[in-house]
């Protein structure tokens, strides 16, 4: 849900996308199988996913210097604060040097379900 969230916020970086990549360094509390799933749920937008950081895809050739872009979007998870209640989770979406936002996005529990109540921009460059 937190991703979905990540993929409606500056939609027009998703213009012309080839693929997301998800960075979960700093997810140390999933396990693989949870990596898995989440790869595979946004597998219906349509394009290639995959978990990598930002310098894996500029080995692997998916950032090119001279525009200073990648071909697809790149979120990232940069802290996580999880309780009983809610998840709160702030990262950013990445396309360009001149196309990156902030994320912030709140996942309550709320009558047995857990449901995205908001989702924000934090910062836009």
């Amino acid at each position: 849900m937190a991703f979905d969230a990540f993929m409606t916020i500056d939609e027009a970086l998703n213009s012309n996308m080839k693929f997301i990549a998800i960075d979960m360094s700093n997810l140390k509390e999933l396990n693989d199988t949870s990596k898995e799933q989440i790869l595979k749920h946004l597998e219906k937008y349509g394009v290639k996913v995959m978990e990598d950081t930002f310098e894996q895809l500029e080995a692997k050739g998916f950032y090119n210097p001279q525009s200073m872009s990648l071909d697809g979007v790149l979120l990232r998870v940069e802290k996580t604060d999880v309780s009983n209640k809610a998840v709160i989770i702030e990262g950013s979406k990445f396309r360009s040097a001149l196309g990156s936002v902030g994320i912030k996005v709140v996942v309550e529990y709320i009558d047995g379900n857990w449901k995205v109540t908001k989702a924000d921009i934090t910062r836009i460059s």
